[in-house]
């Protein structure tokens, strides 16, 4: 459900959270190359995100605002346990209204070898035309994914540059999907690779959704960071 959420930039804050491997360093900017591939198409596009900076919720707790893309934002938060994203907000022409998420936990405060912790998510990639109509069958379903720091000295090299002592997260999590006239129920699959960097955050991402059987082909995702900088 989408709520009305107040969203007041605290100005004269400096002060960053002590996140090693994300940047929550208002104005800074993030240019990342993505690209989709499903049965149905395969789409390219960039996807750009800028921090705005710490701001107050409705619940009058202290958030931070990230840009996303054409004017959607997201509101993440700081706790002693680690980062979290809180809520997807609207544009500002929309007046920011804002989708109720589950805290989904982005990257624990103390990030070590083997740190183990579940988060939402949801299904995303698993979509093909039925019938003869070319009817669109679509998996639309929570799943948990479980996360494991797999790395923590990686380097991984992208189109904005090569970056050393990167974090490597692993996630996989499993559900099933009721099907319909065309397609077969099946058990489905969600893996996804994440490599952060010191003091940038996220540099790569792939991730793969597939079904028992092959009852809808695999649905891929890949996001690159291109460039990067401060206002």
């Amino acid at each position: 459900m989408a709520v009305p959420v107040l969203v007041t930039l605290l100005g004269g804050c400096d002060a960053t959270p002590p996140l090693r491997h994300w940047s929550l360093v208002p104005g800074d900017w993030f240019l990342y190359a993505a690209e989709r591939a499903t049965q149905v198409e395969v789409s390219r596009q960039r996807l750009w995100i800028r921090n705005v900076g710490a701001v107050t919720g409705a619940d009058g707790q202290p958030a931070w605002l990230r840009e996303i893309g054409s004017g959607s934002a997201e509101l993440l938060r700081l706790d002693p346990r680690g980062l979290f994203r809180i809520a997807w907000l609207g544009s500002a022409a929309e007046g920011r209204r804002a989708r109720a998420v589950d805290q989904s936990l982005l990257l624990p405060l103390r990030a070590t070898l083997d740190t183990r912790w579940e988060s939402p998510d949801r299904t995303r990639l698993l979509e093909r035309k039925v019938d003869g109509y070319g009817r669109l069958f679509v998996v639309d379903e929570v799943v948990r994914i479980d996360w494991q720091v797999s790395a923590v000295d990686d380097s991984v090299a992208v189109p904005g540059g090569r970056f050393s002592h990167c974090l490597r997260l692993e996630g996989r999590g499993s559900g099933r999907f009721k099907g319909d006239r065309s397609v077969t129920g099946s058990r489905f699959t969600v893996t996804e690779t994440q490599w952060l960097a010191p003091a940038v955050g996220l540099v790569r991402l792939e991730r793969e959704e597939t079904t028992d059987g092959g009852i809808i082909p695999i649905g891929r995702y890949r996001l690159e960071l291109i460039k990067r900088g401060p206002d």
